[in-house]
């Protein structure tokens, strides 16, 4: 298979202003950009609203779709006409407050938000309404350091603590940390199946397949992880579309046997079909972030583009 191999075997707090100033000062730029009209949750129409740059994407069962714009420290909600019904999120640290909101993620009427900066995530009613968060600022085990990936399972909450480089998984009766996955730094040595000790650098997404196994999108190393309900490797896979890997891979949802990754820096949006390692390609994307799929449409928010574009399901 293409890209995919077996596995084979192989601290403390910072405070907030030390943390923003260094790795991601980059919040401060994007308020900056001059926004302009996004691409509706319609095929043909326009939203009604201007973007920052919006990241991440997810729809209700009705077909809302939520979309987080960072640099305006809001959530947008569209409906299937790609009317603006309501927003939520203002500047600050407090509850319902918003600091540079990236990936989310929408199990039955809550929404998970990546509150990145200030080290969280937040959940919320589909009304916007505040219930409550997890983590914390900083690089202590039970704190994250900018996650940008978030994924409600069935068991647990998954948390991609990207500057961390860890996974983390969390209760869902308490929101507390149950345990944290991999290490920052680079595998000495070829990864074997059932290993615990892999190494991370930059996790941004997590996705279950249709067994409950998670799939983990380890952006730096351009690879997919899959895990057992433990966090045991099940294999590993560095995918190739016409013989270029990832860069850069900011997201990936799994539908029918199969990923869609956000293939950033590549900008195309790639499906890897899990049984047989088969890739497919769809370039034209310029700088896709956040994915969302609703019926045979997925969402993908284009932050340089300031867009959120549809496209067929492939």
């Amino acid at each position: 298979m293409e890209g995919v191999r077996k596995a084979e075997k192989d601290s403390a707090g910072i405070s907030r202003r030390d943390f923003l100033k260094g790795s991601l000062a980059v919040a401060g730029a994007a308020v900056l950009w001059n926004a302009r009209p996004a691409f509706a949750a319609t095929a043909g129409r326009v939203l009604a609203t201007d973007f920052v740059g919006p990241w991440g994407v997810a729809y209700a069962a009705n077909g809302d779709l939520f979309v987080s714009d960072p640099g305006a420290y809001r959530v947008k909600v569209f409906d299937q006409t790609g009317r603006l019904v309501r927003q939520f999120g203002r500047p600050g640290a407090g509850p319902g407050r918003l600091n540079y909101p990236t990936g989310l993620h929408l199990v039955g009427d809550q929404l998970l938000v990546c509150d990145t900066n200030n080290g969280r995530i937040g959940a919320f009613g589909l009304d916007g309404a505040w219930r409550g968060s997890l983590g914390g600022l900083g690089l202590a085990t039970a704190k994250l350091a900018g996650p940008s990936g978030v994924f409600g399972g069935r068991q647990w909450i998954w948390v991609a603590n990207t500057r961390g480089h860890v996974v983390q998984r969390y209760s869902w009766s308490d929101f507390k940390l149950d345990r944290a996955f991999g290490a920052f730094g680079d595998d000495a040595s070829p990864l074997k199946i059932g290993a615990l000790d892999f190494k991370l650098r930059l996790p941004t997404a997590m996705a279950e397949d249709s067994a409950g196994r998670l799939c983990l999108l380890d952006s730096k190393h351009a690879r997919v992880l899959m895990l057992d309900g433990d966090g045991r490797l099940v294999w590993e896979a560095q995918p190739q579309a016409n013989g270029v890997g990832l860069s850069r891979p900011q997201h990936m949802i799994h539908h029918a046997g199969a990923l869609y990754i956000a293939d950033t820096g590549n900008d195309r949006v790639i499906k890897l079909t899990l049984d047989s390692g088969a890739t497919t390609a769809l370039t034209g994307i310029a700088d896709p972030h956040g994915l969302a799929l609703f019926g045979n449409v997925i969402a993908v928010a284009q932050r340089k583009e300031r867009t959120v574009r549809l496209i067929d399901l492939f």
